[in-house]
């Protein structure tokens, strides 16, 4: 995710130097990452995150959902006095929930009314205001909306042999209902580029981008019960791309590399925190090096990284409290665009439980119907937690009867049918007996 923009220009000029700041900043704030003697012309932007859609659960009767709210893709301009928050929540008559802060990057609340949330967002660095930003929220207690997640943007160099991978397996249904995929694409004059027809249903598809310009996919979702799709949208551009579009330029330049500094973690204190820059990609295939950045820190001090320039350098959090780094990559072609836009990453550090972490496996390819055997795993810094497994088959080939069994005696090795060919798209999520974790998806592909 691409959380503050102006990091790209300040890294050229200040060779990845380390932010400034301390623990002694109030929560809410994200310290000023580098000096600069610069006057302060552009007014920071908010980025209140991406539409929600939230099935409200039974608690002892009562009907709620936690919903986690994210303003870590605002940005602001180069400036010593950081980065605030000012979250306001609208919220449907006779609700009672409350954010759990106003100030922080990342508050939550409990919805606990059917109907629309709406959560704006201000962010101010230094005497200048950002305009709001808006983010919806939409609790049901029935049939939820699906939405559609096309995949990121990408950029590749196009030829006869350049095989583009689109990714909708980020599509997510609130109810966990079983969703189907359908895909478009708008090609650039004199391609002949196109998905196939047994790919359209697929959720990662391919095409071939035989000629220079973009290429436009769109991705339609559906759950079996609503005919439409919501299209999850970027809160700063809602009229330029949803989310169920992407967008993939070929060309024959350099292109700038990638920095994924990896998924946020919730960990406990004193436990060791291993960073993972390697999914880090350049599409000229160029050598990638690495720089950390610490932008925010609960300690009195940021801990210290084994090695910052490192793709998996770790450190161990002594105090409780938000924690964030940037990840900046950089090819060797020494042009304007060879330094990455920086990639941050959150590390929630707790005194007491920290969710689970699930591994569904990876990916793979089989050539019969004979039956498959799933592999899960978790990680989770409490190890004295018990862990529960729950999978589902999330989506399958239109015309198979595959289904899943899973054993109680070995939960985290299901089975099923791959009964036709194409993509069998699998979720699992751990539960430590007090939260989930975030959902891992494997794909099974049956080629024949």
């Amino acid at each position: 995710m691409n959380l503050f923009k102006f990091f790209s220009a300040v890294v050229l000029a200040t060779q990845l130097i380390a932010c400034g700041g301390g623990g002694s900043a109030v929560l809410g704030v994200l310290p000023g990452a580098l000096n600069s003697s610069s006057p302060v012309t552009e007014p920071p932007i908010a980025n209140a995150g991406i539409t929600q859609n939230v099935s409200l659960g039974f608690v002892s009767g009562v009907a709620s959902k936690l919903v986690t709210l994210d303003g870590l893709g605002s940005s602001g301009p180069n400036s010593n006095s950081g980065l605030s928050f000012a979250w306001t929540l609208t919220k449907p008559t006779d609700s009672t929930a409350v954010l759990s802060s106003a100030t922080e990057p990342r508050p939550t609340f409990t919805a606990d009314k059917i109907g629309t949330y709406t959560a704006q967002l201000i962010v101010k660095s230094g005497n200048l205001e950002s305009k709001p930003s808006v983010v919806t929220i939409v609790a049901s207690i029935t049939n939820s909306v699906p939405i559609a997640i096309a995949g990121p943007d990408q950029n590749v160099v196009f030829g006869a042999n350049t095989i583009v991978t689109l990714d909708g397996t980020y599509s997510s249904d609130a109810d966990n209902d079983q969703i189907t995929y359908e895909w478009t694409l708008n090609r650039p004059l004199g391609s002949a580029a196109f998905i196939s027809a047994q790919e359209k249903t697929s959720p990662r598809p391919t095409f071939i981008a035989d000629v220079k310009g973009k290429y436009v996919a769109q991705l339609t979702v559906t759950d079996g019960k609503s005919k439409k799709t919501e299209c999850g949208v970027d809160p700063l551009k809602p009229l330029v791309q949803p989310k169920c579009q992407t967008t993939v330029t070929a060309d024959v330049t350099n292109f700038q590399p990638i920095a994924k500094a990896g998924e946020d973690k919730n960990v406990s204190i004193n436990t060791l925190v291993s960073l993972d820059g390697t999914n880090s990609t350049d599409d000229n295939f160029d050598p990638l090096t690495y720089k950390w950045n610490w932008m925010y820190w609960a300690s009195t001090t940021p801990p210290t990284l084994s090695l910052d320039t490192s793709p998996k350098p770790t450190f161990t959090p002594t105090v409780a409290g938000l924690y964030v780094l940037t990840l900046v990559v950089t090819d060797d072609k020494k042009q304007t665009n060879s330094i990455s836009n920086p990639d941050p990453i959150a590390i929630t550090v707790s005194a007491t439980n920290s969710a689970p972490v699930a591994n569904a496996g990876v990916d793979r390819t089989v050539t019969s119907n004979a039956t498959v055997t799933l592999s899960g795993s978790y990680t989770d810094a409490n190890v004295t937690d018990t862990i529960t497994y729950k999978w589902y088959l999330k989506s399958k080939p239109a015309l198979s009867t595959a289904t899943l069994t899973v054993p109680s005696a070995t939960p985290d090795k299901p089975t099923f049918t791959p009964d036709v060919v194409g993509n069998y798209v699998l979720v699992l999520i751990v539960n430590d007996g007090k939260v989930d974790s975030e959902p891992a998806i494997v794909v099974i592909n049956r080629a024949s």
